[in-house]
């Protein structure tokens, strides 16, 4: 999805990666799409990805690859951080 905004006050972070780069929750969908859908925001880029259509999927998407060992979690200067970045729908 290509927003002519770069930020909108409906978007709830969920991740960070540092970078200023983002996961959120769209509570209020530019276009067509659900209340609860997952996007990525990239700082430098116009395109917002969807990853999820609500949070729920997303949320099962993450128990299920923590439970089968495709993610988990490393320790990184006292924080919990998942192996890699990111939302993947094929893995499952």
């Amino acid at each position: 999805m290509k927003t002519d905004q770069w930020w909108r006050d409906k978007w709830v972070p969920i991740t960070a990666n540092g970078g200023g780069d983002h996961h959120c929750i769209d509570l209020d969908p530019y276009f067509e799409g659900n209340s609860s859908q997952v996007i990525e925001m990239w700082h430098d880029d116009e395109i917002r990805e969807l990853v999820g259509d609500s949070f729920k999927e997303c949320f099962n998407i993450i128990v299920e690859n923590l439970e089968n060992g495709t993610y988990y979690l490393v320790e990184n200067d006292g924080d919990l951080e998942f192996n890699f970045w990111g939302f993947n729908r094929e893995i499952i």
